[in-house]
Order: structure tokens, then sequence, then C-alpha cells
């Protein structure tokens, strides 16, 4: 084993580093560190810093099982991809990056408490005026996922559904909207103004985690609890415009408060959690087209869209009386295609 005295004479190298570097003076703080630091906060950042219930040492090995787990996500999905991907698993499609990225929930993860390196990027087209809640109607809509791979082969990912009823929340009328994977088991709750959508507070809870996230005027605040140790509960917030906002879990129910009609267009901001922090959802009906899936026939209008969770050139059909998410088309590789088709519904919509 030629490599062992390379290995170890490394390790010493590295030793003898970080002993020089520990003996370094840390430079002073500028003088105009403050002045940065209060106008920053006036812009809108918030970073949250550790409190006396989250010692040091706790946090460092809260910080260490998280990037362990991330190797073990990394290396365990690759794995799950490659494996579909090789031969003989044709009929095997990889996993939806959505259902990925929850497989992260069950390790609290440092990036949370990260803010966004960036601003969020310019809407492509004017932003949406308020939103018209008093268009929604309560009931629930449940959704068949579909692949299709190279244009000919098929499977079902499983069902989705949206429901929304009424509710109240601090005393004033609020929308509550619970998203649910199946047979994931998954189940999404958020609460959203009753007029204008705007998110509230939003709860997610798979087996080892809690997820909590609250919504004031100007910002966001979450919190990511693990049930066996919460004392290691990881917080974050992220500041937030004063603009029409949605959740990205509203995105199909926000379509029914659109004003639709032909060569309409519009953008909103939509905000999942702070390390992903706002992004804009940009919608153009392209047309009108009468499309049939399993709930039955529906006259609809056809628009393109591109943002979170949707790239350029995805399709929405969205029916044109009662502005439901009939259909949606997703293409994030040149021969896979996701589809979603709306299998029943018990709202009545709009009379």
């Amino acid at each position: 084993m030629t490599w062992l005295p390379k290995l170890k004479k490394s390790e010493a190298w590295l030793h003898r580093f970080r002993a020089k570097a520990r003996a370094l003076e840390p430079p002073e703080p500028s003088t105009e560190l403050l002045e940065r630091i209060l106008a920053s906060r006036a812009a809108g950042a918030r970073v949250v810093l550790e409190t006396d219930d989250h010692p040091r040492n706790r946090s460092r090995s809260v910080r260490r099982l998280a990037a362990a787990a991330t190797v073990v996500l990394v290396v365990g999905a690759s794995a799950v991809l490659r494996w579909h991907q090789g031969p003989g698993n044709a009929a095997r499609q990889a996993p939806p990056l959505d259902d990925l990225t929850r497989l992260m929930f069950p390790w609290p993860s440092m990036a949370l408490a990260q803010q966004p390196d960036a601003p969020p990027s310019r809407p492509r087209y004017g932003s949406v005026p308020d939103l018209d809640g008093a268009r929604l109607h309560a009931g629930e809509w449940r959704y068949q996922v579909r692949v299709k791979t190279d244009g000919i082969l098929t499977s079902e990912r499983g069902r989705r559904a949206y429901a929304l009823a009424e509710a109240t929340f601090g005393g004033h009328p609020v929308w509550r909207i619970t998203t649910s994977w199946h047979p994931q088991g998954f189940v999404d709750s958020i609460l959203v103004d009753r007029a204008t959508l705007r998110p509230l507070r939003r709860v997610f809870q798979p087996a080892r985690v809690r997820f909590i996230q609250e919504h004031s005027t100007d910002s966001l605040r979450e919190w990511l609890v693990r049930r066996a140790a919460p004392q290691d509960t990881v917080r974050s917030a992220v500041a937030l415009p004063n603009a029409p906002l949605i959740d990205w879990l509203t995105t199909k129910v926000a379509l029914q408060a659109l004003p639709l009609a032909p060569s309409w267009r519009g953008s909103l901001y939509v905000v999942s959690t702070a390390a992903r922090g706002l992004a804009p959802l940009n919608l153009r009906v392209v047309g009108r087209e009468t499309i049939t899936v399993p709930a039955g026939t529906f006259d609809c209008w056809k628009i393109k869209a591109d943002g979170p969770d949707y790239v350029e050139n995805d399709l929405i059909w969205v029916s044109r009386h009662e502005h439901w998410v009939i259909k949606t088309r997703s293409r994030p590789a040149y021969d896979t295609e996701f589809e979603e088709l709306l299998v029943s519904h018990t709202s009545q919509g709009p009379r």
C-alpha cells in the first residue's frame, strides 16, 4: 500500500497548518462595520443567531449530523437515479425532484438558516394586482401523476390532492389549503388570507420532524423541529416584499383568482422556504383548447409557465369558467414528460 506514507504525510502537514492558523491573530473589525450592518438591516436582511438554548457544542453536532446526512442523501439519490436508468429498468422512472428534496426533512439542515445570496430574479411580465380571493370556492381536487419517457412508455407516479376550506386564524377569515401526496402519505397544510391569498402559517409534519412557517407583513420565519430532539430546532428567517405573494403550495389555487383572458400575462412572487427565498412565477395565456381528462371534458385556457417548480415552456390547462387546473405538463428533460391530470373534484365552482 504505497499510498499510506503519502496519506500520513498529508495528515501531518494538515495538522501543522491548523496549528499555525489557530495561532494567527484575528483582524480588528473595520470602523464602518456597524454602519454596514445597520444599512443591511434597514434593507430587510435577516440573520438568525444562536441563543442560549443552542449551545455551540450542540450546534456543532447538529451541523455534523446535517453534513453526514446530506452526503448520504446525495450518494443514495445518485445510486437510485443510476439504478433507475440502468439496463433492464426502463419501466421504472427516477423519482421526481420534489420527492427527493423531501427526503432531507428527517435531518436538520443548516442551509435553512442562510440568507439568499442574491435578490430574486426580475419578473418577466407586469406584476399581478391583488389576487381576487372572492373567486375561490371550497372543495377538493384530486390529480393523477404520471411520467412519460421517449413519448412511448407511461407509468403512474401516485396521486395528489388539494383541499380548500374556510377557516379562521387570529380571529380573521382565512382559507386552509391542504395538500396530500399518495401513496407517500405526506400532508402539507397552509393558511392564507382569504382576500389576497398571502400566506400566513404553514405546517408540514412528516414522520421525524415538524416544519413550521409564520409570515408577517415583511418577513418569513420558520422552524425545523426534530421530534426526537426538539432542543436541536433550526430557525431561519427572510425578508418579504409588500407585494402580491403566494406560497408554492397555493399555485393551483391562486390560478382561480387570476383574471385570465386571451393574451393575458402576468407575474407574481412565490416563496417556499427561507433558503430558497423568492422567485417570480411568470404566466402567459397562449391559447384556448378543449381537453379530456379522467374528470371529464373541459374548455380550457392554455398557459405557459416558468418559475418555481416550473421550467420554461411548461404548460397548464385551466378551465375557462371555474379556473381549475385541469392538466399540467412539465419536461425537465428532452425525453421525459411529467403530467398531472384532474381525476375528480367536489367543488361546484362559481355560479
